[in-house]
């Protein structure tokens, strides 16, 4: 069946959600996850396409602006998921393919990623579109008092 890559829309938080909870292992609420995309899809620096088979999203990509004072514009993917049972039929290729588009037509000089220590097949998939390793690193976050603690990224 074919695949057609699409801006994401309002209606396609909850096959976002199922896809954070079955590919990345985040169990974040649809009304949660609605209310996230409601605010990324106003953002002009934020970008999310998702990946469609049929009237089935199996697929979605987040990226946005990574401006820095030490390199030039990028655009980082926040989070990348296609649905496990559809893995190696090229969804992640085209998701990525559409962040490499708008890259291109906003001026960014590169695209980086994040990927848990874990995900040796996706480091695999992303050598084989052309990302290179940068420099093992460390994520650390802080909880602010009084928010939600729920375990992100």
């Amino acid at each position: 069946m074919s695949i057609t890559i699409r801006t994401a829309e309002t209606a396609d938080a909850l096959a976002i959600a199922r896809l954070n909870r079955l590919s990345l292992g985040y169990d974040y609420p649809e009304d949660a996850t609605r209310e996230n995309l409601c605010t990324i899809l106003q953002s002009p620096s934020d970008q999310v396409y998702v990946a469609v088979s049929g009237d089935e999203v199996v697929g979605y990509v987040h990226a946005c602006a990574y401006q820095t004072l030490y390199a030039p514009p990028m655009k980082n993917i926040m989070g990348i998921a296609v649905d496990p049972t559809r893995r190696r039929e090229g969804i992640g290729t085209l998701l990525l393919s559409a962040v490499e588009r708008w890259a291109g037509e906003t001026g960014a000089a590169a695209i980086r990623l994040v990927s848990g220590a874990g995900r040796t097949d996706a480091h695999s998939f992303y050598r084989c579109l052309g990302f290179d390793q940068g420099r093992d690193q460390r994520n650390f976050k802080k909880f602010l008092s009084g928010t939600a603690q729920q375990e992100a990224p």
